[in-house]
């Protein structure tokens, strides 16, 4: 009995290890799909995640650096319509 109970708990905490990461992978990939709708915003992504991994920049200042680029972009090039 002793040994059918240790493979069942060593499943639990498998399941505990596994589960919440693809949770978190699935909502990335939903995420990244709806956030990257244009060349701009796939362009900014791809020049702040080498400076994220590489030089270990904080991700606030990526995501307030971003926000700044965004607004400068917007009021530039789509406030003419």
């Amino acid at each position: 009995m002793k040994g059918a109970h240790c493979r069942w708990s060593l499943l639990h905490y498998a399941c505990n290890d596994y589960c919440p990461n693809a949770l978190m992978a699935g909502v990335t990939l939903q995420l990244g799909k709806a956030a990257l709708i244009d060349c701009f915003t796939l362009s900014l992504a791809l020049l702040s995640a080498p400076a994220l991994f590489r030089f270990k920049i904080n991700s606030a200042w990526l995501v307030l650096t971003g926000g700044v680029i965004g607004l400068a972009y917007k009021m530039l090039f789509l406030g003419r319509s």
